[in-house]
């Protein structure tokens, strides 16, 4: 995940979605009285569309939706939208992916009809300040940025999605327009910047490697792996792959913050529009590595205090019925708080990169 970071890292926008997130609960409570209305378990918060924050705009969507039995949300249909268009579909996945405790009616579980609006707002300081530089974008500099915005979204769909990554590199590689004095600059940079990205990551992917040593501390997997033979292998596996993937980045990242000071040094632009031509698709370039690195080395730590804790209670633990059972309490509480923790953070992780990486489709096209 901090490789997809370090990738399409940006400016971090507040967006209104009304009350925070529960935590999901897999079991629905019966209908404990013959009438209750919804209540919300989980609602995700929808991503920013990447062109709508370049250029400043926000908005809302009015959706109308069912909340089925289930608690799930189908038929969800836009209702209306300010600007049109611009935020529909943020909106209708964020509904897509929330989930109720159904109404009960007549002491059953039922359907029920819902709207919602869902607010897009910028922070003040961003809005002062990405207005004035906006308004000061020419025609060129806007089509610049589109085309800039289409390359990364092709990475982004690249690593949400897979495919051919050789195909992907042939593209994200390939001569940009004509553009004329810094703005040719501008371009070159990023030229050179994605061609840094494709040599030092090249399609590799540590989240396959991650997730087999997470599957490995499962209890299905224990129940035929009680000495974490097999565990202890998939994780050093997966911690191997990441650590070559820092270095890679930590170089890359380097070379970009060079590649960036450099084009300050050669281009007349002011701060703030060289700021948004570049840090909105790369990150910043003159942030520290460590913190741009810090989730997904967090994630390997958190998964690695998991093994370490089942190998110092060893013997005090055995598989049954599908769980982990410890023989002491406190060792049961502890293993469930480390999980817990760690599932918290990956979800985190997890749902601001694929967030990052949707907010860019509006360059791809459909």
């Amino acid at each position: 995940m901090a490789g997809a970071r370090l990738l399409i890292g940006g400016w971090i926008l507040m967006v209104t979605v009304g009350a925070p997130a529960a935590t999901a609960d897999r079991t629905l409570p019966e209908c404990e009285q013959a009438e209750r209305e919804v209540r919300i378990v989980s609602r995700q918060e929808p991503y920013y569309p990447h062109s709508a924050r370049m250029f400043c705009l926000t908005g809302e969507v009015r959706a109308a939706f069912v909340i089925d039995a289930q608690g799930r949300t189908k038929d969800i249909r836009v209702l209306e939208s300010d600007p049109e268009g611009v935020f529909d579909r943020a909106a209708v996945e964020s509904i897509e992916a929330w989930r109720f405790i159904p109404a009960c009616r007549d002491g059953e579980m039922a359907e029920r009809e819902a709207v919602q609006t869902i607010e897009f707002r910028l922070p003040e300081e961003s809005r002062q300040a990405c207005s004035e530089t906006v308004g000061q974008l020419d025609e060129e500099t806007t089509e610049l940025i589109g085309e800039i915005g289409a390359r990364y979204a092709l990475m982004a769909e690249f690593w949400q999605t897979g495919g051919s990554w050789s195909e992907v590199q042939s593209v994200i590689e390939a001569p940009f327009g004509e553009f004329s004095g810094d703005l040719a600059r501008v371009a070159e940079f990023h030229r050179r910047t994605l061609a840094v990205i494709a040599e030092s990551w090249g399609g590799r992917r540590t989240d396959r490697l991650f997730e087999d040593a997470v599957v490995a501390l499962m209890a299905g997997s224990l129940a035929q792996d009680p000495q974490l033979d097999d565990a202890r292998d998939a994780f050093e596996r997966v911690r191997a792959a990441f650590d070559r993937q820092m270095a890679e980045s930590r170089n890359a990242h380097r070379e970009l913050a060079t590649a960036y000071r450099q084009l300050e040094h050669d281009t007349q632009l002011d701060a703030d529009t060289l700021a948004l031509l570049v840090k909105p698709f790369t990150g910043d370039p003159e942030a520290p590595f460590d913190e741009v690195a810090r989730p997904g080395r967090r994630s390997i730590e958190n998964l690695e205090r998991i093994l370490v804790f089942l190998e110092s209670t060893r013997g005090d633990w055995r598989v049954a019925d599908g769980r982990i059972r410890f023989e002491d309490e406190e060792d049961a509480a502890t293993s469930q708080a480390l999980w817990d923790e760690f599932l918290e953070h990956r979800h985190e992780v997890e749902s601001q990169a694929v967030n990052s990486m949707r907010s860019f489709r509006d360059y791809a096209g459909d």
